[in-house]
């Protein structure tokens, strides 16, 4: 059989098409073949057509909040710069620091929380650089990447009501905007904050969060691999590794538990250097020796003062609102509306 190739490959398909049609033209009938073809084009539209759903379903989401032009936050595109109204860059703030997994009102209690930051840096101003921020944010694109099409709008409508529900409210302490720490999960109790400087954080009990899937981390270092990892702190001075696990000894650890300072080698370190160096994901540790290797268990995540996120998640899930979350996690503190 002889196949004609036309001008091009989309001629081509365009060719065969047609040849295909009349002969499915003398096998159904042309009324019948009209029908097949509608039910495939309608089979083939559909997923097209909800794929656009959810889309424009964002991006109006994407627009509700730019009518409000109270603070501003001014950030650099690749399209150029570009200003943004603060309420709905909270939006890829949340999607960057909390799972939408953990409940409407613990990401309300974050919203706050984040809220809180931003009134902060913006003082009298009403608007601000993104480079003034310390914060991670999550593009519209990234949430695609990470949750796929129909995860980033559903993902994306529950911060967005976040935001919308705690609209203007923010947190202070005796007129100040607080500095409102967070944190992924304690160890099972939150930590005292330095009396002068936060007042507000007064450690309390969290402990639903030994129920967290990484609320413990065991980690395992050779003598040799221990030693120059300490050695990388800075001043640190001389750290042999022979014979390392019985120069060490935790010197204090605080109400929560968390080590505030541990000899190593005849040097005094804080707890948060070690975790640093060592890279552990916390100060709350304990050390003990396995077949010649140092051992090291950890609890939580995070440096343990303030909110613990899966706290207000365990909090949410047992019926406690917004409020009644931050003011647990906060001591003697004022929400504020504006």
């Amino acid at each position: 059989m002889r196949m004609e190739c036309l001008s091009d490959g989309v001629g081509w398909h365009l060719g065969m098409f047609g040849r295909r049609r009349r002969i499915w033209e003398k096998c159904l009938g042309g009324k019948r073949l009209k029908k097949v073809l509608a039910v495939w084009f309608l089979i083939l539209l559909i997923p097209y057509a909800v794929t656009l759903v959810w889309a424009e379903e964002a991006v109006g989401e994407v627009q509700e909040f730019t009518s409000l032009g109270k603070r501003e936050v001014r950030r650099q595109r690749e399209s150029g710069r570009e200003s943004m109204d603060a309420e709905e860059y909270l939006i890829g703030v949340l999607a960057a620091q909390i799972p939408p997994e953990y409940g409407l009102e613990a990401v309300k209690a974050q919203a706050v929380i984040a809220r809180t930051y931003l009134y902060g840096i913006f003082g009298e101003r009403s608007v601000i650089e993104e480079e003034e921020l310390d914060l991670d944010y999550m593009e519209w694109k990234q949430m695609l990447e990470r949750w796929g099409q129909r995860g980033a709008a559903k993902n994306y409508s529950l911060f967005q009501k976040a935001v919308k529900e705690t609209e203007g409210i923010g947190m202070q302490y005796e007129g100040q905007w607080l500095d409102a720490l967070f944190h992924q999960i304690s160890a099972g109790r939150t930590r005292d904050g330095d009396r002068e400087l936060f007042p507000y954080l007064v450690g309390v009990e969290s402990r639903k969060d030994s129920e967290a899937e990484d609320y413990l981390g065991i980690f395992l270092f050779s003598e040799e691999d221990f030693a120059a990892k300490i050695r990388e702190i800075t001043e640190s001075g001389e750290v042999a590794a022979a014979n390392i696990f019985q120069s060490i000894q935790i010197v204090k650890k605080d109400a929560a538990g968390y080590v505030e300072k541990l000899q190593i080698a005849g040097n005094l370190y804080e707890g948060e250097q070690v975790q640093y160096a060592l890279g552990l994901p916390s100060a709350c540790f304990s050390i003990t020796q396995e077949e010649g290797k140092i051992r090291i268990v950890t609890k939580g995540v995070g440096h343990g003062y303030g909110l613990s996120q899966y706290g207000a998640k365990a909090m949410a899930d047992s019926g406690w609102k917004m409020e009644d979350i931050l003011q647990y996690y906060y001591q003697n503190i004022t929400l504020i509306s504006e």
